[in-house]
């Protein structure tokens, strides 16, 4: 083994190299490296083997050899550079002011994967999410506008509280209609007059109040009433 090895690397050291192909120069430094490796078997069988002499020599050659091989091997390395295996990947990366962009190519020849990457810049804050405003709620349904006793019911009603003789009747049937009816101002101020006593009118003023459809203008029905006193006592009843 030892002789076949000392035999290449002086041939070797006779080699002008001249150019080769890609795949012919891979093929060359295989063959440098097995014979690597099998200098290093060598030297352990020439350590275990033979006498200090003979091994100190042997040592020197081999180390000698060495040294002419991978000076071959680096030439060959240096002529042609090895060829990415198939199936490797490329990264390109450009660095900008904002961050880093780049590109990675992973596959070889009839299938590939090409992966596009952009990276920010960690000291810029993201803009923060949009607003989003929720739309104002949909107004209330409108109410229908409340109707007024007709005129011929209203008449009915003044002439039923007409008829009764006492004012237990008469505020009776006035509270009946008003269970079923809703009044305006100029309609109860045409009602307060059929009852004879100041305080049967106050009662009346009291239950028509709530019954009303405008009773921003329940003012009017005080200029029904003769004394203050009774006035006073209509806006104590509702709290007015």
């Amino acid at each position: 083994m030892l002789t076949r090895i000392l035999a290449l690397a002086a041939l070797l050291l006779t080699v002008t190299l001249a150019p080769i192909d890609a795949h012919a120069q891979q093929a060359e430094v295989q063959h440098l490296q097995q014979a690597l490796d099998d200098l290093e078997v060598a030297e352990a069988l020439i350590q275990g083997k033979v006498t200090n002499a003979t091994r100190d020599q042997a040592m020197q050659q081999l180390r000698d050899a060495r040294v002419q091989i991978q000076a071959v091997q680096a030439e060959l390395m240096k002529a042609h550079p090895p060829m990415p295996p198939q199936g490797g990947a490329a990264v390109t990366i450009t660095e900008g002011a904002g961050g880093a962009s780049g590109s990675v190519q992973v596959g070889g020849p009839g299938s590939s994967l090409s992966i596009n990457l952009t990276v920010s810049d960690p000291g810029m804050q993201e803009p923060p999410p949009p607003v989003v405003i929720a739309p104002p709620p949909p107004p209330p349904p409108l109410q229908p506008a409340p109707v007024t006793m007709p005129p011929a019911a209203f008449a009915t009603l003044r002439g039923a509280i007409q008829t009764e003789s006492f004012s237990d009747g008469k505020l009776r049937v006035l509270r009946s209609a008003l269970d079923a009816h809703r009044l305006n101002v100029q309609q109860a101020a045409q009602l307060l007059p059929l009852f004879d006593f100041s305080s049967d009118r106050v009662e009346a003023a009291v239950a028509i109040y709530p019954r009303l459809v405008d009773p921003e203008n329940f003012f009017q029905l005080y200029g029904g009433f003769d004394f203050e006193s009774d006035k006073e006592a209509v806006r104590k009843q509702l709290g007015l």
